[in-house]
């Protein structure tokens, strides 16, 4: 969780992760301690996979917003 705080510090605009924080609905599995670190810090948008999540999204208390793309894909565009 070292590096994660470290990388969390720098403020990203995106953070890209291959194993997820838990989200907060049923069946978002994930790492219960990339949740915490997640949490204590400032709002980021997460993207991550590993574990399949029906709903592919999840907003954190702290306003971090979760896409789990595991079986997905996101296409963004101006």
């Amino acid at each position: 969780m070292l590096a994660l705080n470290q990388i969390l510090r720098k403020k990203p605009d995106v953070l890209l992760l291959h194993q997820g924080p838990e989200g907060v609905n049923s069946g978002q599995l994930g790492h219960a301690g990339i949740r915490t670190v997640l949490e204590a810090g400032e709002s980021t948008l997460v993207f991550c996979g590993h574990v399949h999540w029906e709903q592919p999204y999840a907003d954190l208390p702290n306003g971090t917003q979760i896409c789990n793309a595991d079986g997905k894909a996101f296409i963004f565009s101006r």
